[in-house]
């Protein structure tokens, strides 16, 4: 397991009624000014749009997001708040931006298989069960839970995003959208969601559900399930 040097900031959109065309259409626009603005000497940016045909967001009890943005940066988590201050102003027309319906997350990835980028992406935002404090449920998931995901098979990579919730609150209340308390968010990168599906009587054995039982509320987790749009990257001027 290797720890990434750099940051990261998930910022996650839920579309408005009827506006999720439009948000996907707007989302490479929008990652490029958050990439614009973030102060940083090597920084890049991700998006991702959910997928319209998806078990595992049609499954899940808590709607989930229409747009992640991911950006990365060698850059302390205060550069990515300092960055999104005020943004959801200007998102008001394609999402939700209050309450917790979008959000931002900050943190570090754990990267126990690294692979070369993927088309498709899956992301399970994941919340402690009450009985854990967020040190003791981050300990678990890196030292005990992660044999599950390195077992795992259909998938190319397998990342750990390990929160900061003071950060991630920070950056929340300053780009005007909602707190929201996961504590981790797996994430799996996929060829296809095909193959990943296919692997599912094997990975059903593992025993992957049983574990998380026991330190992870799953009633109040989201699985979801997206493709990449778009990289962006912005890299140190001479």
């Amino acid at each position: 397991m290797d720890i990434s040097p750099d940051h990261k900031a998930l910022v996650l959109l839920a579309a408005t009624e009827g506006k999720t065309r439009r948000l996907v259409e707007e989302s490479e626009q929008i990652a490029a000014r958050l990439l614009e603005r973030l102060a940083s000497p090597s920084k890049s940016a991700t998006v991702m749009s959910s997928l319209d045909i998806d078990p595992f967001r049609s499954a899940a009890k808590i709607h989930g997001y229409e747009v992640t943005i991911e950006l990365r940066a060698n850059a302390e988590p205060a550069s990515f708040a300092a960055a999104l201050e005020g943004f959801a102003d200007g998102l008001r027309a394609s999402a939700h931006t209050d309450l917790s319906a979008s959000t931002v997350l900050v943190g570090r990835d754990h990267v126990f298989t690294p692979s070369a980028p993927q088309p498709v992406r899956f992301q399970y935002l994941m919340r402690r069960r009450a009985d854990y404090t967020h040190e003791a449920y981050a300990k678990r998931y890196a030292e005990v839970h992660s044999d599950f995901g390195i077992r795992t098979r259909g998938v190319e990579g397998y990342v750990q995003f390990h929160i900061d919730p003071v950060a991630s609150e920070e950056a929340a209340k300053l780009a005007g959208f909602g707190a929201c308390d996961f504590d981790s968010v797996s994430e799996l990168h996929l060829k296809s969601l095909t193959s990943f599906l296919l692997a599912t009587p094997y990975n059903a054995t593992l025993g992957a559900t049983k574990d998380e039982e026991l330190f992870v509320d799953r009633t109040n987790s989201i699985m979801f399930v997206s493709r990449v749009v778009a990289r962006l990257k912005s890299a140190r001027r001479p």
